[in-house]
């Protein structure tokens, strides 16, 4: 079964022997394994929604979520959930919303403790509720792409690899889902090419379609992520420099009804 493994966290294995009463050197038999290496990082949301330096602080504020849900007993959506509130923070951080940035931050706990996620991951938390108390936007942005990251690592650490590809998903639906709500709202044909992500999109669907959990792979999550997430490939696709509102308003729409979904 092929296993995706991220560079980032790749790590080189050294094998050798030797003990006291031998200095002849043992070669190794060759393993006969193949690994699939490949990279699928998530763009930075930070990144992301810098190309929409056009918006005002408010324009943000308009699509933020109303609730924060992070009260989840499958573990699976669980994972979806933390990676949907990493790009929710981003944008509560363009917004300058503390009351939505903190809500988020206690949630982003919750939902790790109930992954298992590592302790020292978890006092990241701390770092972000002091940044948000003393308005560092920018920094806020940096640390909230750092937790993300950290989970992954922690994540592929523990071989929670379903889980590791869960979480990715959730975060860059709802990146995309807000990306293209934000283009809508404030049309600008020449900024419509952040969409054009087809790298990422490629590498998710192959995820997906890679989960080894039976459950999680036959669930509805999963299955209809991978049909949701080729027809926004389709529109991406059809086009590379920009696209109309209308194509910009199927993105919406598609990851919309996927996150309900969630």
């Amino acid at each position: 079964m092929k296993r995706i493994i991220p560079i980032l966290v790749l790590s080189s294995l050294v094998f050798f022997g030797c003990t006291k009463k031998e200095t002849k050197k043992i070669k190794p038999k060759k393993a006969n394994v193949k690994v699939s290496v490949i990279n699928h990082p998530l763009p930075a949301f930070g990144k992301l929604f810098a190309s929409l330096d056009f918006l005002n602080l408010s324009d943000y504020d308009k699509v933020l979520p109303k609730k924060f849900d992070s009260n989840q007993t499958d573990i699976g959506r669980a994972a979806i959930q933390l990676g949907k509130l990493t790009a929710d923070g981003i944008i509560a951080t363009q917004a300058h919303n503390k009351t939505a940035l903190l809500q988020i931050a206690q949630k982003m706990v919750d939902l790790s403790k109930f992954l298992g996620i590592k302790d020292d991951i978890l006092q990241l938390a701390d770092k972000l509720e002091t940044l948000i108390k003393n308005d560092k936007w920018e920094e806020l942005k940096t640390a909230l792409d750092n937790y993300k990251s950290q989970v992954e690592i922690s994540l592929y650490e523990t071989r929670q690899y379903d889980l590791f590809t869960l979480l990715q998903l959730g975060g860059w639906v709802e990146g995309l889902n807000k990306v293209s709500e934000l283009l809508n709202n404030n049309y600008s044909k020449d900024k419509t090419s952040i969409i054009n992500q087809k790298g990422i999109l490629n590498s998710l669907i192959d995820n997906l379609k890679n989960i080894q959990n039976k459950t999680m792979k036959n669930s509805a999550y999963v299955t209809k992520s991978i049909t949701s997430l080729e027809d926004v490939k389709k529109i991406i696709d059809s086009k590379k420099d920009s696209y109309s509102k209308e194509e910009i308003m199927k993105v919406y729409t598609i990851t919309k009804d996927l996150n309900a979904n969630f």
